[in-house]
């Protein structure tokens, strides 16, 4: 290979997602290591069929797991990819990795992820494509220790955009799941701010590119201004609401005469309980 790559893989019971994630990588990189919080489905022995070297782990959080995971597989290629099971290279990034992408002065590359939700891409609300360290030359970067929005930190960043293709984020599991999974991300994301107000952690690494520029929109705007958060929210999940609101508008239309029929009917049966109650006399009253 004309730059050797090794790539990191967190896991904890990913058996929807790693064979994908895993074949995604074949003839790109030279060693696929998979750090796994000792799963209870067949990840494991899946990866391992793939060729995947597997070291297990009890679970510490994605920050600390996956510096874990540097330290303990003893690097040696060129370049470390960070990608988790749910993701894979799609055939353009591929054909990019292929060549002789990388520039001497660069180390460290941003990588175009597309997220798709329940089937769909999301290619609106500052979604696409969003642009995330997860390619550096090894030894150059480590992970700042976050509960949430964790990112990796260049010592000496001097960064560029892999340009031609994406890193497609897509996770196989349903709604619930991701209800789920954001709703601890909330929790997390509020540990993180906690933390970095009383000075336990610092809230501002040597960040750079668009990481830097989300964490400063994060502390700076976002947590003073309701107005910003609630327009951010609305931007970021917009497409998502449409296609829910699409999919439900046409039960939602059928049922809609039959339940105001109900109502009225239920309307009816309590002012005729009332006024009975009050009076000790039977009343009827027509529907409008």
């Amino acid at each position: 290979m004309i730059n050797s790559i090794t790539a990191i893989i967190l896991t904890l019971n990913e058996e929807k997602h790693i064979e994908r994630c895993i074949k995604s990588l074949d003839g790109i990189v030279e060693r696929v290591c998979v750090i796994d919080s000792f799963s209870t489905d067949n990840t494991v022995e899946l990866a391992k069929a793939l060729g995947a070297e597997v070291l297990q782990t009890q679970w510490k959080g994605h920050a600390a797991q996956f510096q874990w995971g540097m330290d303990s597989v003893s690097v040696t290629s060129d370049w470390t990819l960070r990608i988790d099971a749910d993701e894979y290279l799609d055939g353009n990034l591929r054909s990019v990795l292929q060549g002789d992408w990388a520039q001497k002065q660069i180390n460290g590359y941003y990588l175009r992820r597309k997220i798709v939700f329940l089937g769909r891409p999301i290619t609106h609300g500052f979604f696409y494509p969003l642009k995330i360290m997860r390619l550096w030359r090894t030894g150059q970067g480590r992970m700042e220790q976050r509960w949430m929005d964790e990112h990796i930190v260049l010592d000496d960043p001097c960064t560029a955009t892999l340009e031609g293709g994406d890193l497609v984020d897509d996770n196989l599991n349903d709604l619930s799941w991701w209800v789920e999974k954001h709703n601890g991300y909330a929790s997390l994301e509020v540990a993180s701010r906690v933390e970095a107000q009383q000075g336990i952690s610092t809230a501002v690494e040597n960040l750079s590119g668009p990481a830097a520029r989300e964490r400063w929109l994060k502390e700076k705007v976002y947590t003073r201004q309701a107005t910003a958060r609630m327009l951010r929210d609305f931007f970021a999940l917009s497409e998502v609401q449409y296609r829910l609101m699409k999919e439900a508008a046409r039960p939602t239309y059928e049922k809609l005469f039959s339940v105001e029929s109900a109502y009225s009917d239920l309307e009816v049966a309590l002012e005729t309980a009332v006024f009975s109650h009050q009076n000790g006399t039977p009343k009827s009253r027509n529907k409008l």
